[in-house]
């Protein structure tokens, strides 16, 4: 993937186990204690941006496969098919990766950090299985179907729906998250998306005078 927290700002964050002068570890639940004081955690900023990194991830790969997808057309549905495959594919693997970077970071710096931690977690775990399943579903489909184009289209939306827009929602909606999803660069473009698939709310009914 494109970006990544860099490794002198994850370690940056790690507290050392060990004691100056080399004194022993704790044991037992002093032990447990001491790795809960020293578990690293990452500011929201950081957590935020971090996830969103995987969004433009996310997002780059869809429209690239828009191109293709155009590009595909005079040779049939057997090209069509495999290029919406491979799209699953990218796009799972960009989750995949999104969540191992989100284990390296650690959990945001936020009351129930670690539960938000669990959450995400759990979110880009469903996205991973409605690819899965989106993937199924196009290899369900025969070369030669008449409305394979409509259908095509149809997977790509719910591709969007499914993984995109189900990990910008989690951001947008959280109030601890929203601030640092507001405000990161590294959002601009997952913001930009989410607005163009949000109707805009209907007008308020004039009372008659």
């Amino acid at each position: 993937m494109r970006r990544a927290v860099t490794g002198a700002l994850v370690m940056g964050l790690v507290a050392p186990l060990t004691a100056c002068g080399g004194a022993e570890l704790p044991t037992g639940s002093e032990a447990t204690l001491s790795t809960a004081r020293v578990a690293k955690r990452v500011s929201p900023e950081v957590w935020t941006a971090t996830v969103c990194e995987s969004l433009d991830d996310y997002r780059d790969s869809m429209l690239m496969s828009t191109a293709q997808l155009a590009a595909a057309s005079p040779e049939g549905g057997a090209a069509k098919k495999k290029i919406m495959l491979r799209l699953l594919n990218e796009l799972e693997a960009v989750y995949q990766h999104g969540g191992d970077q989100l284990n390296t970071v650690g959990p945001p710096a936020l009351d129930g950090g670690e539960k938000l931690q669990r959450a995400l977690r759990h979110e880009i775990d469903e996205a991973i299985l409605a690819l899965q399943d989106l993937r199924r579903t196009v290899q369900g489909v025969a070369d030669a179907e008449p409305t394979l184009d409509e259908k095509l289209a149809q997977i790509r939306t719910r591709a969007e729906d499914e993984g995109f827009l189900r990990l910008a929602a989690f951001l947008l909606n959280n109030e601890q998250l929203r601030p640092a999803y507001d405000a990161a660069p590294e959002c601009d473009k997952a913001r930009k998306q989410q607005a163009s698939r949000t109707p805009e709310p209907a007008p308020e009914a004039k009372e008659d005078a």
